[in-house]
């Protein structure tokens, strides 16, 4: 269905103990939301968001032998993949926008925020993790120009708890045209329960397995949806057709 494509590694970033951004030698015509299966001979393939397509740029946690081998590649090898695959996220006439990111969902939030800022649209991300050094693109976000808000499980960083409380009371007191959302989907699930309280139209990126990214195996199905084909990304209406918030 898609075309293998190798780029050539440019540059490494560490961001945190857990996260490297590989920065490759090319661009992809690519919208934040997207994936890329990424292939490594011999060993498996796997998904793994975008964060942002021009250079295309991949932020990838170590969290097992595949994503390990990913973290043990060196600037000036090569990393082949599929993609890009699945629907994105929209911004349409928006003047202000709202995102709310749960630990790894942060990545293909700065692909969106980034083309939001380039649009001129006010940007305001609250970041989610477990602890201060779980953070990660917090320097990212402020040098776009958006406005970072912080909180941690155990309260190292920013508000102690998790994002629907620093949520609520920004939306108590400031208008937002939309909310984007990406984490685990139980966050999400309370995060659009908060903006129907307030009437704020949403569109979140779900979590689901994914095997072979096409929408063949059905790993990834969340009701009569396939997440790798028909979403990840879905607006409100289709959450609660899927019955997302049950």
């Amino acid at each position: 269905m898609f075309d293998m494509q190798t780029f050539r590694i440019k540059k490494i970033i560490k961001e945190n103990y857990r996260i490297n951004s590989i920065i490759l030698d090319g661009k992809l015509d690519a919208g934040p939301g997207q994936f890329l299966m990424i292939w490594i001979p011999d060993i498996d393939e796997k998904p793994f968001g975008i964060a942002d397509s021009d250079p295309l740029t991949l932020s990838i946690a170590n969290v097992g032998p595949f994503s390990s081998k990913l973290h043990s590649l060196k600037e000036g090898e090569f990393l082949s993949f599929r993609g890009p695959v699945g629907t994105s996220f929209n911004l349409k006439n928006e003047k202000r926008i709202i995102l709310v990111a749960g630990g790894y969902g942060v990545v293909p939030l700065y692909f969106l925020a980034k083309i939001a800022i380039e649009k001129k649209i006010k940007c305001t991300i609250i970041l989610g993790a477990k602890t201060k050094k779980d953070l990660v693109y917090q320097d990212n976000f402020e040098k776009l120009g958006c406005t970072v808000i912080t909180c941690t499980d155990d309260g190292s960083c920013g508000e102690k708890g998790i994002v629907t409380f620093p949520l609520e009371n920004l939306l108590k007191k400031e208008k937002f045209d939309k909310l984007f959302s990406c984490g685990p989907n139980i966050m999400m699930k309370s995060v659009g329960k908060i903006a129907d309280k307030y009437k704020l139209d949403y569109e979140f990126s779900l979590e689901a397995y994914m095997k072979c990214g096409m929408g063949i195996c059905g790993s990834c199905a969340i009701g009569d949806k396939l997440v790798c084909k028909d979403g990840p990304v879905f607006n409100k209406k289709e959450l609660e057709k899927l019955g997302f918030f049950r």
